[in-house]
């Protein structure tokens, strides 16, 4: 059985999408199934921002891009499919394209907080490498109260009050997932039913129905 077929329907149908956008799939189809779970994940992303909703205040005018911001060492190789995606040909969402952004943490400082702050105002989804995992309790506070997508492959993020986990499969190469709806609303965010109608790709870990009680 071909590395594809482990995949599943759902998550082949994804990878298979994404490599697509990508000039010359053929030699990049063969060197990007090396690392099929980055592909997937980095298929994810884009999935992410088509099918988020965001305040409209969240984009200054019509032309505004849609801005992910990564902050860590990229080890999975996610930030970078991005990205060459992005440089070969560009890549859109929502009619509008996509710009990513490496943000390099302030190392210590008064104005550190600032910093941070700066370097996501404009962001609209902030992927955390899992190199970024001590530093989660302190971006928490400050990206709360934001409109941002966080999505994450820190172990647990999902559960730490991150939105979005990749939580791979080693066996199966498959990436699901974890969705924290309550996290989403919080943050004045939706995300349509046709990214959370990935039933091989996505796992509700908390909704707004749980908060009920």
């Amino acid at each position: 059985m071909s590395r594809l077929s482990r995949l599943g329907a759902t998550a082949a149908a994804v990878l298979v999408t994404w490599l697509v956008l990508l000039p010359n799939p053929g030699p990049l189809r063969a060197q990007e199934t090396q690392h099929e779970p980055a592909a997937i994940a980095a298929a994810y992303l884009r999935y992410i921002a088509e099918f988020t909703t965001w305040p409209a205040a969240s984009f200054p005018d019509a032309d505004a891009p849609l801005v992910i911001v990564v902050m860590g060492d990229d080890a999975s190789g996610v930030a970078g499919i991005m990205r060459r995606a992005i440089e070969a040909k560009g890549l859109s969402a929502q009619s509008r394209r996509i710009e990513l952004r490496q943000l390099t943490p302030p190392e210590g400082g008064a104005d550190a907080f600032e910093r941070l702050r700066g370097g996501l105002r404009d962001a609209h989804l902030l992927f955390l490498s899992r190199s970024e995992h001590a530093r989660w309790g302190t971006l928490r506070p400050l990206v709360a109260p934001l409109p941002i997508v966080t999505v994450s492959e820190i172990d647990g993020f999902a559960g730490e009050a991150g939105m979005i986990e990749f939580v791979v499969d080693p066996e199966q190469k498959r990436v699901v997932m974890h969705i924290d709806l309550e996290a989403v609303h919080k943050a004045g965010l939706r995300i349509s039913s046709r990214l959370l109608g990935l039933k091989q790709g996505v796992k509700i870990v908390r909704s707004p129905e749980d908060m009920s009680g």
